[in-house]
This record gives C-alpha cells, structure tokens and sequence, in this order.
C-alpha cells in the first residue's frame, strides 16, 4: 500500500452556531460545542478511516486536550511524529455559523506550528524518505515548506493552501507542486487577479501548475489537470440537510487523495472527494466519524 505523510496543522476546534440570525454586537442564543480539527489532523482522520497508511508530522502542546486528541489519531492507527512544545499552545479554531450551518466569522491561532521548522524537518527525513505522498497544508512556516518542496520532488506533493492569509507562502511555488488544491478567494489570492475560474484556470496554466483544483462552496469546481480546464459537477445539498460546514474542503481533499492513491483518473478522485465533503456536511463535527470505504465508493 502506499504510504501518505501529512505535514501540519491540528487544533482544537470551538464551534458556535447560533439559533436564528446573527445579531452583530449582541449575545446570540446557540450552541457551542468543542471537537478536534485542523486541516491536516481532519485529512488525517479522514484517510486512516478510509484504510490508508498515514503518517501525520503535527506539533500540540502539553494540555489534556491536545492529549486525548493524539491517542484518537492514534487508535486509528495514524503513526506520527511530533515535538511536544510547551512554549505554544496546542492550535485553536473559533468559528461562529448562522442558523444554516454556514460560517460567519472564524479566528485560527496555529503560531505553535513555528516549531516545524526545517531543521526539525531534517531530522525525521527517513519519514520522508519511506512516503509516496506528501501532504502539506500552509500553516506550516514558508521556510518548512520550501524546504520540503525542494527536498521532496522525488515524492508526489500535495498542498492545501488553506486561507488568503496564508497562500502567499507557495506563490512561487506553483510549479513545483504536484497536486494544488484552493477554493476560490485563495486562488483568486494566488493569482493576484479578481477573476473568474475559467480565467483563473488559465492564469495558472500561465504559472506551469501541473493540477490544480478550484473549490467554490456549492458551485462547481474548475480544476486544470494535463494542462486542459475541466469541470467538475457539484450536487447541492439542502440548506435544511446541512449540519455544518467545517472541514468540509478538508473532506473533499481527502477523497481526492484517497482516490489518487488507488490510481484512480482525477475526474474520479473528484467524485470520490464530493461523495466525502457531502457526507461531512451532514455531520456536526469536522469530520464524520461514520466514513467508510464502502460509504465513499
């Protein structure tokens, strides 16, 4: 089986959604719950329930939150590698949705992701050297990332750009990556460009990105695989059928690696990868702890 090494972020997540309309500068009556996520922590889970041989290079700190998390990794069978750093706090995710489930407003706090630097890198490289894969989502430093983009060429590397905030790490990297996956503010971020996606397609094809693929919510997505622009048809769900909608981009890169992995076309990755994020939608956490094999296929 190949073997996937995911690089980045986990944090814990606090979710509040609120009953009715969002009311600025007052207090909504809702719910608040508290659950573990990061995109590469969700995409971790995501695969070793789906079967794959993950390994998951992330850093927490010493809190019991950060603790009960790494033992539900690992009791699905995610191997991973991690400096405990105590001058950090594990990762936070606040994220306030509206009474459909949709966000409103999310703060993340990763500055503990500081401490996967490239000299940590280098020192776990026999990881690096047993992988197939490379997962890398941007909250990683952008020395970490050159570092493995340009040590790992031999490898297929894939990168989720994660927020506007944080694709101008890989800006000039476009070319070197195998598999880039952004939704739509974060390319048009890449690009420098407020364009649509036929266009943007074609701006990366200018930059020489090998694939690419542009999320847009509940629209379709425009990806760029062998240098052609294609589509990709979404499904809607219901507002009424939705339940929440983090870690949904999390869940469609998941599929689409799971896919890849067992060497299917992109095209078909992509379904695999819908059939996943509608199956998060329908859960109240980042991930859905029902996923199968058998529920993606």
């Amino acid at each position: 089986m190949n073997k996937i090494l995911v690089i980045g972020g986990s944090n814990i997540d606090y979710i509040g959604k609120s009953y009715s309309s969002i009311r600025e500068k007052d207090s909504n009556i809702g719910n608040i719950s508290i659950s573990f996520g990061g995109v590469a922590r969700n995409i971790c889970e995501n695969l070793a329930r789906l079967g794959m041989d993950v390994t998951f290079i992330t850093a927490v700190g010493k809190d019991l939150l950060a603790e009960k998390m790494i033992k539900e990794l690992q009791m699905l069978g995610i191997k991973i590698f991690m400096p405990v750093i105590s001058d950090y706090a594990t990762g936070g995710y606040l994220a306030i949705h509206d009474s459909t489930g949709d966000m409103v407003l999310a703060l993340c706090d990763q500055s503990i992701m500081k401490s996967l630097s490239p000299q940590y890198l280098s020192s776990i490289s026999l990881v690096f050297n047993e992988a197939d894969y490379i997962v890398v989502d941007t909250s990683l430093e952008k020395e970490a990332i050159d570092y493995i983009i340009d040590k790992y060429q031999n490898k297929k590397i894939i990168v989720d750009t994660i927020s506007t905030a944080k694709v101008e790490k890989i800006k000039d990297r476009i070319g070197n990556i195998d598999y880039l996956k952004c939704n739509l503010l974060e390319a048009k971020t890449l690009i420098g460009k407020d364009l649509p996606k036929d266009l943007l397609i074609k701006e990366f094809q200018k930059k020489h990105a090998k694939t690419v693929i542009i999320t847009d919510g509940a629209e379709d997505i425009y990806y760029l695989d062998d240098n052609m622009a294609k589509i990709s048809k979404i499904i809607r769900v219901s507002d009424e059928e939705i339940v929440n909608v983090t870690g949904v981009g999390d869940a469609m890169l998941s599929g689409i690696i799971y896919g890849l992995v067992n060497k299917k076309e992109l095209k078909i990755a992509l379904e695999l990868g819908k059939k996943l994020a509608t199956l998060t939608l329908l859960s109240n956490c980042a991930t859905n702890k029902n996923i199968t094999k058998e529920s993606v296929e």
